[in-house]
């Protein structure tokens, strides 16, 4: 079971960010990598913009296909404003950067 924390703040590299732990709290793994693969992206890009979605269904499926279908209609939408479109995969936690 992941670590869930309910602090005000995390501390990842030495560099405390303040974050919105109300309510289920956060999961210490996600977030650090996601703060990870921010200073990657402004360790290359001035100015950065982040779109992050957190989808669930509401009962199993056998396959993917309502993210699939999810995300091609959403995608080229998000593409039109944004010059750079990245999905990393880290620890199997998705991040879609657009």
């Amino acid at each position: 079971m992941p670590y869930v924390t309910k602090d005000k703040a995390v501390t990842v590299n030495g560099q405390t960010w303040w974050v919105n732990s109300a309510g289920s709290g956060l999961i210490t793994h996600a977030i650090k990598s996601m703060i990870n693969q921010v200073d990657a992206m402004l360790s290359h890009h001035s100015k950065i913009h982040i779109i992050r979605f957190d989808l669930r269904v509401i009962e199993y499926t056998e396959n993917n296909e309502i993210m699939t279908v999810f995300n091609r209609s959403s995608a080229p939408t998000l593409r039109i404003n944004s010059p750079v479109y990245i999905t990393k995969a880290i620890n199997d936690d998705v991040l879609s950067f657009f």
